[in-house]
């Protein structure tokens, strides 16, 4: 029972332990932000349509909110961050490979 719902409890604060280790390189810039953002949900999105810990629908839906709320919050809601991140993410030239292999 342990094992399983420590494996429920990683597999919702995994992608931001991930992503936040990532953040804290010396060499991180906007665009990272903002592309680890994008990873992290795509990677709940993944693993909540499968579902292969049984994560009830109420934990899911939680979890999209606070993503998508610190999101917002970080990026939508204030126009000057918004246009510094999605500009430097359209901007960056490593993007562009990123982006072709997921086309």
């Amino acid at each position: 029972h342990f094992e399983m719902d420590l494996s429920k409890f990683l597999s919702v604060i995994g992608p931001w332990a991930r992503g936040l280790k990532c953040l804290e390189g010396a060499q991180i810039t906007t665009d990272h932000v903002y592309f680890l953002f994008l990873g992290i949900m795509s990677q709940h999105e993944e693993e909540f349509h499968e579902n292969k810990h049984r994560l009830l629908n109420s934990t899911m839906e939680s979890t999209h909110q606070i993503g998508n709320g610190h999101f917002n919050k970080l990026i939508n809601e204030t126009p000057q961050s918004h246009d510094l991140y999605v500009m430097t993410f359209v901007l960056n030239p490593g993007m562009f490979a990123v982006i072709a292999t997921l086309s």
